[in-house]
């Protein structure tokens, strides 16, 4: 049976198709290093998120900031000018410690 769950598919690929000009954030867990892909076409700006309370269940995985509440991850955001037209992003964990894979958020701001 397969799975269809995106951190074990190691060629996946999310395209976002945008109408027009727009900076684009990555969101990538800073567990791991960046993916390629990411480092490539992406700049990272310096800037962290802190992204939680997760289940209890990752209390001990590695890289986590327990607080009162639960479990906290630290995010990187990075950020693209992109054109009109299709843009790619691939999988979130190409350099993954162990099978700690978070995947990564997006957002988009439009440049008009």
């Amino acid at each position: 049976m397969e799975q269809k769950i995106f951190k074990n598919k190691k060629k996946y690929r999310l395209t976002l198709t945008l109408r027009q000009a727009a900076t684009v954030f990555v969101l990538s867990d800073v567990r791991n290093e960046p993916p390629e892909w990411l480092a490539e076409q992406f700049q990272a700006t310096g800037d962290f998120l802190r992204v939680g309370p997760w289940h209890q269940a990752l209390e001990t995985a590695p890289g986590i900031e327990l607080e009162a509440d639960g479990p906290y991850l630290r995010f990187a955001v990075w950020k693209t000018n992109a054109n009109p037209g299709e843009l790619h992003l691939g999988h979130p964990g190409e350099s993954m410690v162990g099978e700690q894979a978070v995947m990564y958020g997006v957002a988009v701001k439009s440049q008009f």
